[in-house]
């Protein structure tokens, strides 16, 4: 069922921060194995100012009821390393009974400055850094890491639209299961690397011994030496 109409936009939002959202389209589908609908919204962001964004914008997606309760709620992180002119987006999302409104407005431009470290005791010895990976017991990347064995490679991405670090970068397993990310203060070092398009391998060299320790370590190769 197309409910396209029941979408309400807050311009005024989006002349604030010189963006524009077109070609906005939403379908309400009946799950009836859950007993619940499926929202799926569509559209695109256009920058008007600029070919790019000027640091970070949040596009807020939520639903109400006819008697304007929050049903659910949607966000999504645009950068400025991943913008050009126009981005699409595609959103699902699951809800208990049909939505009378669908606000999509966006919220705040994050800055782009980078975190602030005076004294980065991470330095390359021999072309290797190793650091701990942080963050890992969210999500259940636990049980992950432990299926996981000493010496595996592992990818190192950056996380453009991440709301709480402008320089994360992700430990990333061989089957794209994210497992933890690096310490602020190596992706602040390392940031700009990746962002020069600078190679990097890695591979774990420890694994947590027990429940107890749940320390997961990392070795990652400067490839340019």
């Amino acid at each position: 069922m197309d409910i396209t109409n029941r979408i309400n936009r807050l311009e005024k939002y989006e002349k604030k921060y010189d963006i524009e959202l077109n070609s906005l389209f939403a379908k309400l589908i009946k799950d009836k194995m859950k007993d619940s609908y499926i929202l799926i919204l569509n559209g695109e962001i256009h920058s008007l100012e600029k070919d790019t964004l000027d640091g970070r914008i949040k596009i807020n997606f939520k639903v109400y009821d006819q008697e304007n309760n929050l049903m659910g709620k949607f966000k999504r992180i645009y950068a400025m390393e991943n913008f050009f002119k126009i981005k699409v987006f595609h959103v699902l999302m699951t809800l208990k009974s049909k939505p009378s409104i669908i606000r999509i407005y966006p919220e705040k431009i994050y800055p782009t400055q980078k975190f602030y470290a005076p004294k980065n005791k991470f330095k390359f010895n021999n072309n290797i850094i190793k650091t701990k990976v942080v963050g890992i017991t969210f999500n259940n990347r636990e049980n992950k890491i432990r299926n996981l064995n000493y010496n595996d490679s592992i990818f190192l991405k950056r996380d453009y639209e991440n709301e709480y670090d402008n320089n994360a970068i992700k430990v990333v397993s061989k089957i794209g299961d994210i497992l933890g990310y690096l310490p602020k203060e190596l992706a602040f070092k390392l940031a700009p690397k990746f962002d020069k398009k600078q190679s990097f391998e890695a591979k774990i060299y420890e694994l947590p011994k027990d429940d107890n320790n749940i320390t997961f370590k990392i070795e990652i190769y400067n490839k340019k030496g």
